[in-house]
């Protein structure tokens, strides 16, 4: 993220010399929404996380099932520490490669807290970038609609309003397109490992006697909310860039013909041609077709799990 720093300041800086050019309303929601959404989900992450530990120190006997499962866990944990505690309940398979030290056991402690808080900052990022960027162009719809067409049905004439309003789409399009460059390896990252640990809690929660504790049955529920919530938040703010940036290609049908210039015609052409949106690196741009696709194979492939999961029991 630090060698991305300089980009960043680049790309806002192109941000707001753009600002002045398209718009007329400021999104004066931006801040309030802004706000919102990171109050909301680092509050319901940093609470999570917390009552995730009511399991890891000597609260319960016995919080889940996995940890019985683990092979001389009893012994190291005769007598233990606090810290000793947390270090084999949180990382058992880890004291097998690193003997427990206090150092050892703040330094995974300290980890796995920032790694956390990074995880939902990358959500939240994609999902406020997402935010902005479609707001641009669903005002940029709402000021053509106003300007280009009018409510009896009749549409200007006036060229050079039509090519005004190509010339801020094109400039839109570019800047959503060094925003993809910037966001899509992050964006690629985000897919894979929300969806990753969407489908192993899934499959935990349906396998009965996965906990052992009260504590770890409402950490289960509350986590598995939690990330549809981020996955949620992140996926549907950025199909929205797609959902309005292609929104203008019914007002371009409706260009007269003698305002229809060559430029018109490629930004037509282009819009049609190509999805315009943030991607994963290029192998996918989120929309809403998407979204359901992905939903889909996160359901079946859940379904062929449980029933290979039934079948080997029942061998």
């Amino acid at each position: 993220m630090l060698k991305q720093a300089p980009k960043f300041l680049r790309l806002f800086k192109k941000w707001q010399e753009s600002f002045d050019m398209c718009y007329i309303k400021i999104d004066q929601n931006l801040f309030r929404d802004v706000n919102t959404l990171a109050i909301f989900m680092y509050t319901s992450c940093i609470l999570e996380h917390s009552f995730a530990h009511l399991k890891f120190f000597p609260i319960v006997e016995n919080s889940e099932l996995r940890l019985l499962n683990v092979k001389d866990l009893k012994y190291p944990l005769q007598n233990a520490s606090a810290w000793e505690t947390y270090y084999w309940r949180s990382h058992p398979f880890v004291g097998d490669l690193i003997p427990y030290h206090f150092v050892s056991a703040f330094t995974i402690f300290i980890c796995s807290k920032y790694c956390i808080l990074a995880w939902n900052f990358g959500d939240i990022l994609v999902a406020v970038m997402s935010r902005a960027l479609s707001y641009r162009f669903k005002m940029l719809y709402e000021q053509a609609s106003e300007e280009l067409l009018s409510d009896n049905g009749l549409v200007t004439k006036n060229s050079k309003k039509w090519s005004r309003f190509i010339a801020k789409h094109d400039m839109l399009r570019e800047l959503t397109q060094e925003f993809d460059d910037l966001l899509s390896p992050l964006i690629f990252t985000l897919l894979g490992v929300n969806l990753f640990s969407f489908c192993l809690q899934l499959n935990l929660g349906l396998t009965p006697k996965a906990t052992t504790s009260l504590i770890a049955s409402v950490y289960a529920v509350w986590s598995f909310l939690h990330l549809i919530m981020r996955i949620l938040v992140a996926t549907i703010a950025a199909s929205n860039v797609n959902l309005y940036a292609h929104k203008i290609e019914a007002i371009l049908k409706k260009c007269p013909m003698e305002c229809y210039s060559p430029q018109i015609e490629r930004t037509e052409r282009a819009i049609r041609s190509s999805k315009v949106g943030l991607s994963g690196l290029g192998c996918f741009i989120i929309t809403r077709p998407f979204i359901l696709q992905i939903v889909n194979v996160v359901f079946t492939f859940e379904i062929v799990l449980l029933q290979t999961g039934n079948t080997n029991s029942t061998s």
